[in-house]
């Protein structure tokens, strides 16, 4: 009888909880992970579709080219997982699970156990439940693995061990323990983590299973490459070198590759309006208030040009000639910038023409006070072109 399900149980509620979160979230983007069915908070335990036996049962050693197409299926799983912003720091043969289709040439390939995975989407509350090891983890991961735990010792008033040798946590203190900003989730160049990884799984992939030929004793030389790379654009570089490689030799040895598909999404990037875009409550209530100040200061604009005008006509003064050219542009301003603001246009534009309209506004101010007006006239005026400008800069400063 076919199994289609698989349970996996936990030895605390934490762990369950978090890779449940993780689960539920590849779910949502079709992520080639195992479906999360049910999660038992009483029982500690998940249930979850059964995506075939993992890498270290069900390989054909006698295949060579299948193997190395599952080496670069395996690149591709894990680059994808890492776009969704998840980072599976244990990429191992047990982790990676293979479902054949049916015929010999096709399978499918699936991640499973993301207990010692981390995403800024999910941050971690404990210590990541991963040993320091000098001889596995790229340099930047062990440093931050250690300064963690380092840091839990040191917060339960015990001198940290010596973390190349074995080293026991207390469960019950590991249970009581919970922080945040952990180092491990700071690592700035973490692609090269997950590419340093794969250098690992690649070679134990190759040597576990004794596929031992030229090719493959060559293969493991080449993924040398991607340990230890200093940063995100060097590792993506190797990679794609090591993959290219991969891929040349699997034809030269008389392979085909398989057609890269699309399995399952990622991120899907949202037009933004002149308005920006919202993405939290927070954001709303800002972008809100956003459109609340500007409608005020271009209501302020409006009434402070119809006192500049009533100033003219009621006090008898007269318009100088240049005066009159800033009053023509003022006005063709004002026409445009309803429109502006019902058909839209970029920012740049509906600035230059508020700034230009304020600078106008100063003008007259300016001009009103030379040829005599009132003070109670040039007061108006002058605060309600204040009123604009405040407005209209607190909109800049919340932007």
């Amino acid at each position: 009888m076919k199994i289609d399900l698989y349970t996996k149980k936990f030895d605390d509620s934490y762990a369950q909880f978090r890779e449940a979160q993780i689960l539920g979230y590849l779910n949502q983007r079709n992520a080639p992970v195992p479906k999360l069915l049910s999660n038992d908070l009483k029982s500690k335990k998940l249930e979850m579709s059964y995506t075939g036996e993992s890498l270290e049962k069900n390989l054909d050693q006698n295949d060579f080219n299948r193997n190395l197409n599952i080496i670069l299926g395996v690149i591709n799983l894990c680059e994808g997982i890492y776009n969704l912003k998840v980072l599976q720091l244990d990429i191992s043969l047990g982790n990676i699970t293979l479902n054949n289709t049916g015929e010999s040439s096709k399978f499918k390939l699936h991640m499973i156990d993301f207990g010692a995975s981390i995403s800024q989407l999910f941050p971690l509350q404990k210590p990541l439940w991963l040993k320091p090891d000098k001889a596995l983890h790229h340099p930047y991961l062990l440093a931050a693995l250690a300064e963690d735990w380092e840091n839990f010792f040191k917060y339960l008033g015990t001198s940290p061990p010596n973390f190349e040798d074995e080293f026991d946590v207390c469960r019950s203190a590991y249970d009581s323990f919970w922080s945040k900003n952990f180092n491990v989730e700071r690592i700035s160049n973490e692609f090269t983590v997950i590419v340093h990884n794969l250098a690992f799984f690649i070679q134990d992939f190759l040597s576990s299973h004794e596929l031992g030929n030229k090719m493959a004793t060559q293969l493991q030389l080449e993924v040398d490459i991607l340990k230890n790379n200093a940063n995100n654009d060097q590792a993506k570089r190797n990679l794609f070198e090591c993959s290219q490689n991969i891929a040349r030799m699997l034809k030269s040895n008389g392979g085909s590759v398989d057609t890269p598909k699309p399995v399952f999404a990622g991120e899907i990037p949202i037009r933004e309006s002149r308005f920006g875009e919202l993405t939290s409550g927070r954001d709303l209530v800002k972008k809100m208030f956003f459109r609340h100040s500007d409608i005020f200061g271009c209501i302020c604009m409006l009434i402070s040009f119809h006192l500049i005008d009533q100033t003219y006509v009621k006090e008898g003064l007269t318009l100088t000639d240049l005066g009159f050219y800033f009053g023509i542009g003022a006005i063709l301003l004002i026409l445009v910038l309803p429109i502006l603001i019902l058909f839209g246009s970029t920012k740049s534009r509906y600035a230059l023409v508020k700034r230009s309209l304020i600078c106008i506004q100063i003008y007259f101010i300016f001009e009103l006070f030379y040829i005599g007006a009132t003070w109670t006239s040039l007061l108006s005026i002058a605060g309600l072109s204040l009123m604009t400008c405040l407005f209209y800069s607190h909109v800049r400063l919340i932007k």
